[in-house]
């Protein structure tokens, strides 16, 4: 999987916030040893991708122009998850999760899933409206519904949410 330099950045801050909002909301006794398995995952998860992401150095505007795609070692992520640890962390996070009654979002329908593939293709709004025959108006409604119900402030932090969920993809780019 490839991803752009941004959109690592984000998922990095995702992680990272998440392990924010852990960190100054602490469980009961019965829970805090799930609860700091998840938050030290997240710590080191983020950590990791913004890492990653701060070694490659700036950007030139060339690389922005042409958005051109960098691949995340994943080799390296994959170091920090040691096999016997995954279901340590399942059982973690399945425990925080019912803890705090989170679910995650309904997947997008088939027009939300056009939408936030065109967008990850690249595609301006004004091109995907026409293309869905809607106008520009209604489709930034339909995505800032979207960008509410996934808790995203825009499209490259919604797109970046819908590739982790595995709903669209964006295609590697060929050198």
């Amino acid at each position: 999987m490839t991803l752009p330099p941004l959109y690592l950045r984000l998922i990095a801050d995702s992680f990272d916030h998440c392990a924010s909002v852990m960190s100054i909301v602490r469980p009961d006794g019965l829970l805090i040893d799930e609860w700091d398995t998840a938050l030290s995952y997240f710590q080191t998860i983020s950590s990791a991708i913004a890492d990653d992401v701060d070694q490659r150095g700036p950007l030139e505007a060339s690389e922005l122009n042409d958005n051109i795609m960098d691949l995340l070692r994943y080799e390296e992520l994959a170091e920090l998850m040691h096999s016997d640890l995954v279901n340590i962390l399942h059982n973690s996070a399945t425990a925080v999760a019912e803890h705090c009654r989170f679910f995650l979002p309904l997947a997008p329908d088939d027009t939300q899933l056009a939408c936030l593939q065109g967008l990850a293709l690249g595609q301006n709004q004004a091109e995907l409206a026409a293309q869905l025959g809607y106008s520009k108006r209604h489709l930034q409604r339909m995505l800032a519904t979207l960008w509410d119900q996934f808790g995203v402030e825009g499209p490259a932090q919604g797109v970046a949410f819908a590739v982790t969920q595995g709903w669209v993809t964006i295609p590697a780019q060929n050198p």
